[in-house]
């Protein structure tokens, strides 16, 4: 009885989880952003104390950027931290 109660839950909590990843899907705003301020990714690197790789990183969606960073690239892309970052649905 036990094992099927864990198997259950364990499916419950994985059809959450399928919900969750989904509904809070985010894509960032940022790449368009640089560009529309004429900056390359290292210009933009180099005002935020990254690497170039860092910034690729996080445009594309490789790497959630530290709390710390996404205030300095809404800083430098005069925006703030909620204007980096939108729903994906």
């Amino acid at each position: 009885m036990a094992r099927a109660f864990v198997g259950s839950f364990n499916r419950f909590i994985n059809a959450w989880r399928i919900i969750f990843d989904q509904w809070f899907i985010m894509r960032n705003t940022i790449k368009d952003l640089r560009k529309s301020k004429k900056l390359s990714q290292a210009q933009l690197a180099e005002r935020c104390l990254v690497t170039r790789q860092t910034i690729n990183a996080v445009e594309n969606d490789k790497y959630d950027p530290t709390l710390q960073l996404a205030f300095a690239l809404a800083r430098e892309l005069e925006t703030t931290v909620d204007g980096l970052f939108e729903p994906d649905h």
